[in-house]
């Protein structure tokens, strides 16, 4: 949620930079502040009104018939007047939901993902593959496509055998990697409340594509982001504490329906998928500098896993709704030839924050709210198409185990 008393300070340069992402926000920011200013004209009748009435509270009960009338008016009119901000906050919130997060100055401009720069390309040979990663999966016997149908739906999986032993083995050592670089890890709920959600930005607009459990307030999480940010709702953190480093592995779940045939075979677009997730709460001065850092966390693992790779960062029409600047990292896929993205890093500066109300103490007791940062770090199964593709021998039938991953293998 964008914060509106900064956003209205630099009213004409953020409606600017928000029109970048390829819509025109004019007039929602303008019934936005309509609303923001009915809210602060109430508040203040409201506080106004009720100082009176305090300063009443401690005086004698007056005999004056028009003294105990005019109290009881004005408690009436505070009554009021409480039930008119709810509704305009209300609406004010309903309006705020729809404005995402203002686009960084440095942020290329762009319509779509064509309009994306890409900054870096690794140095590592690019290969060719004459086989899909499913086709070698079926050759390995790692996967049981049919019976993952036949007791779910489309677009689920069983990892078995090595298959299996892979994914296992590539949660820990992205873990352990991480924890090596003073991440906490968390295990978290995998079952959400609505409220959760919202206070992350993946809804409303995210809200067709979540799986939601029948008559509950509860939700399928899509990322372990949700849950690892919300670990700190409405909590004031001291300066010293931060930033604050967290990582978790989770199941994601969404019901993709926005990506009607692509990529539909294989692992790389599933109902249910395993990743391994970065967070970062720090000060707005320090945020950029942890944007850079979860990149090459996540980007460390593929050097050691010796994968081709490269580094995009989006234009503006294609940020995501929270994020003010993300980058995405990409692992090449010899069977397609082409890049496919592994992991999403995004700057959400505060507008996670403000909603979630996540705030610290800055070293002259002034509450700000914190920046929140979130990473994958990475997403296993896709990881798993790519090290098929690039590690088969088709000779011997074998998969080549990546050297960083061997020593897992006497576990």
């Amino acid at each position: 949620m964008i914060e509106l008393k900064a956003f209205f300070q630099n009213e004409q340069e953020n409606l600017r930079l928000l029109n970048l992402r390829g819509f025109d926000f004019t007039s929602l920011v303008a019934q936005i502040k309509t609303f923001y200013s009915l809210r602060k004209q109430l508040l203040i009748k409201i506080e106004t009104l009720q100082a009176g009435l305090n300063k009443h509270n401690h005086l004698p009960m007056a005999n004056d018939l028009s003294v105990q009338t005019t109290l009881k008016n004005d408690k009436k009119a505070l009554g009021i007047l409480k039930k008119t901000l709810k509704i305009a906050e209300t609406d004010l919130n309903s309006l705020l939901s729809n404005l995402p997060n203002i686009p960084q100055v440095t942020v290329a401009f762009g319509k779509t993902a064509k309009d994306n720069v890409v900054v870096q390309v690794s140095d590592h040979q690019r290969l060719k593959s004459s086989l899909s990663h499913w086709e070698i999966a079926i050759k390995l016997n790692w996967l049981a496509t049919q019976e993952a149908v036949k007791i779910s739906q489309s677009r689920s999986v069983i990892y078995q055998n090595q298959g299996a032993k892979l994914l296992r083995i590539l949660k820990n050592f992205m873990l352990d990697s991480h924890l090596k670089n003073n991440y906490r890890e968390l295990v978290v709920p995998q079952l959400v409340k609505e409220n959760t959600l919202w206070g992350t930005g993946q809804f409303p607009k995210m809200k067709k594509d979540c799986y939601q459990i029948a008559n509950q307030d509860l939700y399928l999480i899509p990322t372990a982001e949700v849950p690892l940010i919300n670990f700190y709702h409405n909590k004031i953190l001291k300066l010293s504490e931060l930033p604050i480093k967290l990582c978790a592995y989770s199941l994601c779940f969404r019901r993709e329906s926005g990506a009607a045939g692509k990529e539909t075979r294989g692992i790389v677009r599933l109902h249910q998928f395993h990743k391994v997730e970065l967070v970062q709460l720090t000060t707005p001065e320090n945020s950029n500098q942890a944007l850079e850092e979860l990149l090459q966390d996540s980007v460390a693992l593929l050097k050691m896993l010796e994968i081709p790779y490269r580094i995009v960062e989006l234009c503006t029409g294609d940020l995501g709704f929270s994020s003010s600047k993300t980058y995405d990292l990409e692992v090449w896929m010899p069977f397609q030839e082409k890049y496919l993205e592994i992991a999403s890093i995004s700057n959400t500066t505060n507008f996670q924050a403000v909603y979630l109300k996540i705030r610290f103490q800055n070293q002259h007791q002034k509450k700000s709210f914190v920046h929140t940062l979130n990473g994958s770090a990475l997403a296993i199964d896709r990881l798993i198409a790519c090290l098929l593709e690039h590690c088969y021998d088709a000779e011997k039938n074998i998969f080549l185990w990546p050297s960083v991953l061997k020593k897992y293998l006497v576990a």
